[in-house]
């Protein structure tokens, strides 16, 4: 949406420079020391350039999922290996989960404090859902291993 500013415009920031172009978001008059491209080839003012920005899914909201994911295949692989290998992925599994649902959590609580894009809500709600998904897998697995080790060793 890029066009030429009509003659004689102005910078909406810097009222004495000439604009050169016009925002492709919200179309003010943009100075050459105001325009920032966007993907390239759109021309943006600040402000906008800065939307765009935040209204990615933020690191910690994709490194929620990751982790959360990564504790789910953990335990679901731990159910498929036996001995050793499964008790070793159900070791692994359990940190990496519970620090999906922790860093998800905090991503929430960050959006509610207005510090993150609400784009990245829907990511981090994903991370939760996972990271609940696996604790409660958790505990039940872990559950069960103590009903196991008490009956085991003759408690019942």
């Amino acid at each position: 949406m890029s066009s030429v500013p009509t003659p004689g415009a102005t910078c909406a920031r810097h009222p004495s420079v000439s604009a050169v172009d016009v925002c492709g978001r919200c179309g003010s008059f943009i100075c050459p020391d105001c325009v920032e491209y966007v993907d390239g080839t759109t021309p943006v003012c600040g402000p906008c350039a800065r939307l765009h920005e935040a209204e990615r899914p933020s690191r910690r909201g994709w490194a929620g999922v990751t982790l959360s994911f990564l504790g789910m295949a953990g335990m679901l692989l731990g159910f498929v290996l036996t001995g050793r290998p499964g008790l070793w992925a159900w070791a692994l599994a359990l940190p990496l989960g519970f620090a999906g649902l922790g860093t998800s959590l905090s991503e929430l609580s960050r959006l509610d404090r207005r510090t993150a894009s609400s784009s990245a809500l829907r990511v981090a709600r994903v991370g939760r859902a996972l990271g609940f998904l696996h604790a409660l897998l958790a505990s039940a697995v872990l559950g069960l291993f103590a009903l196991f080790l008490w009956s085991w060793k003759g408690g019942g």
